[in-house]
């Protein structure tokens, strides 16, 4: 039983991180599970953004990142479509104690109390990589809701909020937004978090997906199927979903799933100040993409021709290495450009990327890119715990998108602050018109 003092210290620190409960190394101290409630943070989008995206979580799951760069001040959204009515999806999250039937990774979920709405549970995650445990509360606030605190986890604070909205087919549009911070986790966690804000905002992401998509696996009752189709063409993120980028330093993107449940796409948007013809010129490019992204080494070009550019290069990074020859293609048609990486040869052979990229209002574009289930690429151990849940294999394809798109974006975006004219204040003639770097302007 937990000390007065001790509880008040706990509350205390979760509040400053967004999340309310307590526990102890046993339990869930019951008089904490009434005030399990979210951040403010948290929410589903308003009805007209959930109309729009609709058709695109019908065919996987929708992911809207908002403030991308915040860290555990990230708010992630995945909106899914699960064909169950609403009493039976919320009887499903708001029954931990059966969370390991449908969730490979979880071992060992046990209730530690009850009290009216609210549980308090611990479970035990096992894979090759990780091995954790997390106290957790939820509450069921209303028929349409539940809250979900992280209290205590090796993943670090964090909290959640499903929102189920009923379809028009009898259906449920299931919404979970959360944030965490694994900063204050296990030290792969933690060293993972060092990366910066975004690399937060994935890992949150890749918790979301595995959540929801387990339950949208649960309510179709399909079984785990690891391995995808490859006879699929890689598909754009539709232009309604693009839109929504706007002004925003979030991201949005899809994974688009077979009927089996396994991954056939992932890909992400994130928007960027600039035109489709600076994304044209670093795109079409390859002997410049090193200076785009830095896990792209010893790039060289082979050869060009009406085909394409074919290119040689290696892939440098913490989950993956690999080199082979790319053929680049080009497509520009109206107001918007795409590309197509195809392997050649090497550990490329197979492999397939595409870009797209279309204008935004204010002088900005949106940079999307898709990829296919590219497990194939990464090392044991990160390969077997993949190939156990197909649902973490959804987050990694969806944050190895956004890893890809961000890059470009942030490229355009230096390029446009070297271009944007500043006065120099301090200069004998104040109105000369200066550029980014110092230099005169034009």
């Amino acid at each position: 039983m937990q000390s007065p003092l001790s509880v008040k210290l706990a509350r205390r620190s979760l509040l400053a991180t967004g999340a309310v409960g307590v526990a102890s190394a046993s339990t869930i101290a019951l008089d904490a599970l009434s005030q399990v409630s979210p951040g403010p943070l948290l929410g589903a989008p308003d009805a007209a953004t959930r109309a729009t995206l609709r058709s695109l979580a019908e065919s996987g799951a929708v992911v809207l990142v908002d403030d991308m760069d915040a860290g555990p001040r990230a708010k992630v959204t995945v909106l899914c479509k699960v064909p169950a009515p609403i009493a039976e999806v919320r009887s499903v999250i708001a029954t931990p104690e059966r969370y390991g039937d449908f969730m490979t990774v979880l071992r060992d979920v046990s209730v530690q109390s009850r009290r009216g709405t609210s549980v308090g549970f611990r479970f035990h995650a096992v894979a090759s990589i990780f091995d954790l445990e997390t106290n957790a509360a939820l509450r069921v606030v209303n028929g349409r809701r539940i809250d979900v605190a992280i209290v205590r986890s090796d993943l670090g604070p964090g909290a959640a909020r499903w929102d189920l909205f009923e379809d028009a087919d009898g259906g449920t549009l299931v919404c979970c937004s959360s944030w965490g911070d694994p900063s204050q986790g296990h030290w792969l966690f933690r060293q993972i978090a060092s990366r910066g804000g975004a690399a937060v905002s994935m890992m949150t992401a890749a918790v979301s997906l595995l959540l929801t998509l387990s339950l949208v696996r649960r309510l179709r009752r399909t079984a785990v199927a690891p391995t995808p189709p490859n006879n699929v063409p890689l598909a754009p993120l539709p232009e309604y979903a693009r839109a929504l980028v706007g002004s925003s330093r979030g991201a949005i993107g899809a994974v688009t799933l077979a009927p089996n449940g396994a991954v056939i796409q992932a890909s992400a948007c994130i928007g960027a100040s600039g035109t489709i013809h600076d994304f044209d010129r670093w795109i079409s490019d390859p002997a410049r993409y090193s200076q785009v992204w830095r896990s792209l080494r010893n790039v060289r070009v082979e050869s060009r021709s009406a085909e394409g550019v074919r290119y040689w290069s290696e892939i440098e990074a913490s989950v993956a290495r690999s080199s082979g020859a790319r053929m680049l293609t080009m497509q520009r048609e109206g107001r918007s450009v795409s590309a197509r990486w195809i392997g050649l040869s090497g550990d490329e052979r197979g492999h397939e990327q595409r870009w797209d990229a279309a204008p935004l209002p204010a002088g900005r574009v949106a940079v999307c890119a898709t990829v296919r289930d590219e497990v194939s690429r990464v090392g044991f151990p990160l390969r077997s715990t993949l190939d156990r849940e197909p649902a973490l294999r959804a987050g990694f394809a969806f944050g190895l998108s956004v890893v890809w798109a961000r890059s470009l974006a942030r490229r355009l975006d230096r390029d446009a602050a070297e271009r944007t004219p500043t006065i120099d204040y301090n200069s004998a003639d104040a109105g000369r018109t200066t550029n980014a770097e110092g230099g005169p302007a034009g």
